[in-house]
């Protein structure tokens, strides 16, 4: 195995704690629609995956969602539920990526959207970082700046591109098994964390310090 030069990380439910059943369960309560109908309506939908592509402004985005609820409210309230799905971004797992950006190449890959993304950096500078997510990794690449996502291999080969990686020397951190899936296909160096774990101890298999 060759010396792990770039470290690729997912954000949510591997840097970033988060919970869809918390945004799921105030969208239900707001409507009063089943859990079960909005989990099926709602994510990994065409309206969700077009918002995580970029597809949709916000406004479009917020103004389909409230008709899928059947409820007529100030978009801030559905921008309010919406980021209940954002738990936590614990200030030791920062340090860590500052702590391997020393010694690797530190990039981010998230399938997200503009609403989640606008509140990344404030998570980031109530720790005091400075700069916001873009100063906090070499590179960060979200799904809906790109027009792709994830588990799409057009996204995965555009990053290699992008950053002209050699795959015996990076790896790859995600929760998702269907992006881990795809990854392994296209030759990638791959570990799957159990979601919101904060279990980053296969580093040492690789050599990798920090």
């Amino acid at each position: 195995m060759k010396q792990i030069k770039t470290i690729i990380f997912d954000f949510g439910a591997v840097l970033l704690d988060i919970s869809l059943q918390r945004a799921i369960e105030a969208f239900s309560q707001l409507s009063g629609k089943p859990v079960a109908v909005l989990s099926e309506s709602i994510y990994e939908t065409d309206l969700f995956n077009a918002h995580e592509k970029g597809q949709l402004s916000n406004t479009d985005f917020l103004n389909r969602l409230s008709a899928q609820l059947g409820v007529e409210v100030p978009h801030q309230v559905l921008i309010d539920h919406w980021n209940k799905v954002l738990v936590d971004l614990p200030k030791e797992r920062l340090e860590m990526v500052q702590s391997l950006r020393e010694n690797y190449r530190v990039l981010l890959l998230s399938n997200t959207n503009a609403i989640h993304v606008a509140q990344f950096d404030g998570m980031v500078n109530q720790h005091g970082f400075e700069g916001g997510m873009h100063a906090m990794f070499d590179k960060v690449y979200y799904s809906n700046e790109i027009g792709m996502r994830k588990p799409d291999p057009a996204i995965f080969e555009y990053v290699v591109e992008q950053e002209n990686i050699d795959l015996s020397e990076m790896l790859f951190v995600d929760d998702n098994e269907a992006n881990c899936k795809t990854c392994r296909a296209l030759g990638w160096q791959v570990e799957q964390m159990k979601p919101n774990s904060g279990d980053f101890s296969f580093f040492a298999d690789y050599g990798i310090q920090y």
